[in-house]
């Protein structure tokens, strides 16, 4: 990865959107395991810029909620017929951690993510 803003772009491509706050989409790809390397003098030669010390665990949370109410939003929308334990069935296949990686495999989201060393291994 050539340098921070390229990675950016890249990814945003790759996305096809354009975030307005670059600070908010680092903290996005921020694992908790990277802060203490991030920090001056903590042993992050790739990258020693100070940067905002936040992670993305109060952003996954917000994020989680977001996707959950847009893919609800969708079967009601799609699918008039279904009932509430159908609706919450089709969200819950759509909405989980397996196919969550999947989309994060096709993205290459792995390569713009901020992980600690020992997270990487």
């Amino acid at each position: 990865m050539a340098t921070a803003a390229r990675a950016r772009e890249e990814l945003e491509g790759a996305l096809e959107h354009r975030f307005r706050n670059p600070e908010l989409l680092l903290r996005a790809l921020t694992h908790s395991s990277a802060l203490p390397e991030m920090e001056p003098g903590g042993g992050a030669e790739r990258d020693a810029t100070p940067r905002q010390p936040a992670n993305n665990e109060r952003l996954e949370f917000l994020g989680d909620a977001v996707l959950g109410l847009l893919v609800s939003e969708y079967l009601i929308r799609h699918f008039p017929e279904w009932n509430e334990g159908t609706l919450s069935k089709g969200r819950s296949r759509l909405v989980n951690e397996g196919s969550l990686q999947d989309v994060a495999r096709r993205l290459d989201l792995g390569e713009y993510l901020q992980l600690g060393r020992g997270e990487e291994n």
